[in-house]
């Protein structure tokens, strides 16, 4: 093991001089290594926000040409269970061997699901690679988001939040598009090959780009900071509850036994796994600095929303372009274009004034006014919308979700000393992608029980047995005659009525987040044990950075702001505050989360 480079020896033993180090290091952070690193993982964000949009624009074409009828939907959600439950695991692996082997590790894992996902000859295999590829491309995120928190202090950070955001909305907008073309030649696999070249030219870019510090220790000392128990019992309950909400609006009753012996021992593994971390593991995924404050936690359910929410515009607005409009799935891939560039346009705009101002929480607010604006308008629309309206509804929530991408984020950190943002960025990211997840189970379900029961009986004739109607239908939409292909396409609309409907909701209770959160001091330090490396020594022991005590703000809105999240010992280590922990602070977000299946049952009961 190569020793300490004297600049890390110097900076570990004093604190002053590594806060100082902090500000004033801008020549050297941001010169070229770190433009180099940053390139690296924008490619890795480019990457992993392809199959955001690809993959549902063509899901109508590659269903057909696998004769799949009722698990359609998994195509789409065995990547976002995968993605959601491997997020906490991958920021433990990321402190205890490094970000960079990480991050390598996932670009692997998305490459090996590209190939199984490309050359799969039956829904089975392609669930198969899908959930690879949902591995990879969830860790390629998290430890992105997680390198960049390394890199640049959370008080500078806004901009470029607001730049990888601008990457993963252009690769979403650029994936829908290559999509809608490629599924117009019936050439759906290309996709995932399409993949291949990028995830090695991302792998090549980590390798030699990002040179990063890692942890000293032995390899055994290092496996066992990893919260085994914590990760199994949150990943096995982040699965039966999609696998039971999944079944029973497609497979079974919601009685059924089926879904009973899934959907409830999922949400009981959920609240156990809050539990364990609070009061029973060593090391947790979650360590409760990182989620016993009002100002995190409201991050977190914003995070929350905004993620059902990006879920259901992005999905479900093609399904209405290629139903209710006959748009082709290139058609549709064209008109998400503009909701891209907004997504892309807005989130750089919020971080670059989050950066200049100091505040985040009137980004949140705002963005949940223009969510709740455009959802709002979008559940007005009918079979015959104008193309005004439902490009200019699109863009509308898009502007909401633009800032929401970035603005989430500040709430969720800035209480939390920086020795635990690896952690409180897994949470982040889990948040994100299971609400994902459940943004287009929901959806689903809602849209295939408003079928049932609006699609004319001689178009319903066509299906047997447990079918997902939506994609099942839009192949033979073209091939109709008139009257019954109006009537279909005004069934596709009414029923996505009910799904924007449940999504007008879910917005206005995203607006609750902003009003909860406070002002808190964004930090002007970093964790110096995950920096750029800057001497020969490639392994480091030095202490993070310390943190400067928060002091009160003024929020934007007028409310004197009083939550702190450490100070600083005598040695420069972050330490926790003497106050209360707010140990429910946890259950809030399960209860969020009964919330919300709450609302979805009572939708799909009417």
């Amino acid at each position: 093991m190569s020793p300490p480079s004297p600049a890390t020896s110097t900076a570990a033993s004093d604190p002053e001089h590594l806060y100082h180090k902090s500000l004033d290091h801008d020549d050297n952070a941001r010169g070229r290594p770190f433009w180099l690193a940053f390139v690296a993982v924008s490619m890795c964000t480019f990457v992993s926000a392809l199959d955001f949009t690809a993959v549902p624009t063509a899901l109508s074409t590659i269903t057909a040409d696998l004769r799949v009828t009722g698990d359609s939907i998994w195509i789409v959600v065995s990547y976002g269970i995968a993605s959601a439950a491997i997020l906490p695991l991958s920021g433990r692996f990321a402190d205890a061997f490094g970000r960079k082997p990480v991050l390598l590790t996932a670009v692997v894992l998305y490459f090996v699901g590209s190939i199984v996902s490309g050359v799969a000859s039956n829904v089975g295999t392609l669930i198969v690679g899908r959930t690879v590829q949902g591995m990879g491309g969830g860790a390629m995120l998290n430890l992105v988001q997680i390198i960049v928190a390394d890199l640049v202090p959370l008080a500078e950070r806004g901009t470029y939040v607001g730049m990888l955001a601008c990457v993963w909305a252009v690769a979403a907008g650029v994936g829908a598009l290559i999509a809608g073309s490629l599924a117009r030649v019936a050439e759906w696999r290309l996709n995932f090959y399409l993949n291949l070249p990028l995830a090695a030219i991302a792998f090549f870019l980590v390798s030699f780009c990002v040179r990063l510090q890692r942890p000293a220790g032995s390899f055994g000392k290092k496996l066992s900071q990893l919260d085994i128990l914590g990760n199994l019992i949150i990943i096995s309950g982040t699965t039966l509850l999609v696998v039971g909400l999944t079944w029973g609006g497609m497979r079974y009753n919601w009685t059924d036994v089926h879904v009973l012996a899934t959907l409830i021992p999922g949400i009981v593994l959920l609240g156990l796994f809050f539990m364990f971390e609070c009061c029973l593991s060593i090391r947790p995924s979650i360590p409760l600095e990182a989620v016993d404050m009002r100002t995190t936690i409201s991050g977190y359910i914003a995070t929350f929303f905004h993620g059902v929410l990006t879920a259901a515009l992005f999905y479900f607005l093609p399904i209405y372009l290629q139903t209710s409009k006959g748009l082709s799935a290139l058609g549709s891939g064209l008109l998400l274009l503009p909701a891209a560039l907004v997504v892309a346009m807005l989130a750089f705009v919020a971080g670059t004034l989050v950066k200049v101002l100091q505040v985040y929480r009137w980004a949140n607010m705002v963005a949940g006014g223009f969510s709740l604006l455009g959802f709002g308008l979008l559940s007005t629309m009918t079979a015959d919308a104008s193309a005004a309206q439902w490009v200019g509804y699109q863009i509308l929530a898009a502007a909401g979700l633009g800032l929401g991408f970035v603005a989430t984020v500040f709430p969720v950190l800035a209480p939390v000393p920086v020795t635990h943002t690896a952690s409180a960025l897994s949470l982040f990211s889990f948040t994100r992608a299971f609400a994902q997840t459940l943004g287009v189970v929901t959806g689903t379900i809602i849209l295939q029980s408003q079928l049932k029961s609006r699609l004319p009986s001689e178009l319903n004739g066509f299906f047997t047995g447990h079918v997902e109607l939506a994609h099942a239908a839009i192949p033979l939409i073209a091939g109709l005659a008139d009257p019954l292909r109006r009537q279909v396409r005004v069934a596709f609309a009414d029923s996505l009525k009910l799904v924007w409907d449940v999504m007008l909701g879910v917005s206005a209770l995203g607006m609750l987040p902003g009003v909860l959160m406070r002002e808190v001091r964004m930090e002007r330090v970093t964790d110096d044990r995950y920096g750029l490396r800057t001497g020969s020594g490639s392994e480091v022991q030095a202490h993070a950075q310390s943190s400067e005590e928060k002091t009160p703000l003024r929020s934007a809105f007028g409310a004197q702001q009083t939550e702190h999240s450490s100070t600083s010992s005598s040695d420069g280590t972050p330490q926790p505050q003497s106050r209360p922990r707010w140990g429910g602070a946890l259950w809030v977000q399960l209860a969020s989360l009964l919330f919300f299946i709450g609302l979805f049952f009572e939708s799909i009961s009417m």
